[in-house]
């Protein structure tokens, strides 16, 4: 991303939407943000840190995470037996997701309209949340390149 550093000072940016954005280190302060919404794949990768009024809050999202989505924290399998808890969450996941999408009422889209993750079907966003960590984890242990 480019070498130049905006500042925004008394900008009215309510409603505003940063896709595809690169905000490392940036830094907001004396500003409203109840409300905003940070969706961050990264965030919990090498060391990564959300520091919220002083308070580093990643371990917080890191553990509401794991509870939301059962087999989360199985993504760093390690051995062959971690490995096969894992996907037995990821089998359990995807039946969810497949259940779902049988259940759908005939002519209902299949396919999303734009990339957005809000305007994809919930089977699509589902599947994209069960296959994500099994990619992931292919990838740190050098066994796909998915490229």
């Amino acid at each position: 991303m480019g070498e130049e550093k905006r500042s925004f000072a008394d900008e009215d940016l309510a409603g505003a939407r940063f896709e595809r954005c690169w905000m490392t280190d940036a830094v907001i302060r004396g500003s409203g943000v109840s409300g905003m919404e940070i969706d961050d794949p990264w965030l919990l990768e090498d060391g990564g840190s959300l520091v919220v009024n002083g308070v580093d809050v990643v371990a917080y999202v890191d553990a509401e995470l794991d509870r939301r989505f059962p087999g989360r924290s199985l993504r760093l399998a390690a051995t062959a037996e971690d490995l096969r808890l894992a996907w037995g969450a990821v089998e359990r996941a995807w039946t969810g997701v497949v259940a779902r999408a049988l259940a759908m009422p005939a002519g209902r889209p299949s396919t999303p309209v734009e990339c957005s993750t809000r305007s994809r079907p919930s089977s699509t966003r589902s599947g994209n949340t069960c296959a994500t960590p099994c990619v992931t984890w292919m990838r740190r242990r050098g066994l796909a390149d998915l490229s």
